[in-house]
């Protein structure tokens, strides 16, 4: 999912084009064309490489001493220091298998499309287990939900398929699981 208007890439990417080898220019624009799970961080060093060329010269992934090209090389415009640094994204993609959230929602739309269930509305709510999660602390924030592999058995079972059919405004239901190990409410509306 991109985090800039296409318009404001196209901006950047022409003037990165003033510092940017043609066949880099190529490959960012192959790589920003495509879909992609790294999507978001080929744009955002394209934006820090940007960023930093208004305040003074940059070079994108020059060749230096070593194996590894860093993706930036930087000397200010009054020339008073420089720097070489690499780009990196914040990812969240370790707590997705963590919690699979977004695959119980998708199983759940499977089954109400299986039943037939176009209309209509249900909430979700996924508790998570108590811990203290703050910066620095080494704690991830892990929902009550049994892996993957489980879901037919612990969420989508019989039980779950009478929910389904009954579909009465305000009608709850919970996956009859160990306590310590799921708590989802799904809630017609």
């Amino acid at each position: 999912m991109a985090l800039f208007a296409r318009r404001h890439l196209q901006r950047i990417l022409n003037e990165n084009a003033a510092f940017l080898a043609p066949k880099q220019l190529a490959t960012v624009c192959k790589l920003l064309n495509s879909v992609r799970d790294e999507y978001l961080s080929t744009e955002w060093e394209q934006v820090i490489l940007n960023a930093a060329s208004k305040f003074g010269t940059v070079k994108h992934e020059p060749v230096l001493a070593g194996d590894r090209a860093p993706d930036l090389w930087f000397k200010a415009a009054d020339e008073s220091f420089e720097f070489v640094a690499d780009v990196t994204t914040a990812s969240d993609r370790g707590l997705h298998k963590l919690n699979p959230v977004d695959a119980l929602d998708e199983e759940f739309w499977r089954h109400q499309r299986k039943a037939k269930l176009f209309t209509g509305g249900f909430d979700c709510q996924v508790d998570a287990y108590p811990n203290s999660v703050y910066r620095g602390s080494g704690e991830r924030v892990r929902l009550k939900l049994p892996s993957r592999r489980d879901f037919e058995n612990k969420i989508f079972n019989a039980e779950f398929h009478g929910f389904l059919r009954s579909r009465a405004p305000g009608f709850c239901w919970t996956p009859n699981c160990d306590e310590n190990e799921s708590e989802i409410t799904r809630r017609c509306v």
